[in-house]
């Protein structure tokens, strides 16, 4: 990749963020906290505004591989850094925003802190409910974490009204 550019350049930035995704999927995560922090420095490089709406993607992305596996403080730390990015560059009501809400949701269930972590995931779902529909991805996934933490806080009867909620996936 770098040999296409020969400095700083956004491609770059944006390769390094594709590249960490790559990472995630086969279970590299180390591979992909390094290619976030290369997308940063990239967006350091070129210069990219520090509260720009794009800041938040990498950041995103490192505290999903912290959610992943398990370190719950460290992805709420950075969970809520990017929501604050968002808010300052979106609408409370913009899906993005109803995203980080959702897994920093799911950050705060993994460290017991189950109030916030409600009040952040509903509201996450019926903004995703009503703006996004039921084959949204964004919308199973707020679903699997909603049941998560009800799992957790030992609320059975929430539990299993929102598993029931979820898809039938397919036996394969």
């Amino acid at each position: 990749m770098e040999r296409i550019h020969s400095g700083a350049h956004p491609s770059l930035g944006a390769a390094y963020h594709n590249r960490a995704t790559f990472f995630i999927n086969v279970d590299d995560h180390d591979a992909a906290i390094e290619n976030y922090r290369l997308a940063i420095e990239m967006q350091d490089a070129v210069e990219l505004p520090p509260r720009h709406p794009n800041r938040a993607y990498p950041l995103a992305g490192i505290a999903g591989v912290h959610l992943k596996l398990d370190r719950f403080e460290e992805a709420a730390t950075i969970y809520r850094e990017v929501l604050q990015l968002r808010r300052e560059n979106y609408p409370e009501e913009h899906v993005l925003i109803s995203e980080v809400k959702s897994s920093l949701g799911a950050a705060l269930a993994g460290l017991g802190e189950y109030a916030e972590s409600e009040a952040l995931q509903l509201d996450a779902y019926d903004r995703l409910t009503s703006d996004r529909g039921p084959d949204d991805p964004r919308l199973r996934r707020a679903l699997r974490r909603l049941v998560d933490l009800y799992e957790r806080s030992g609320n059975a009867a929430e539990e299993e009204r929102f598993r029931q909620l979820l898809p039938v996936e397919p036996n394969n």
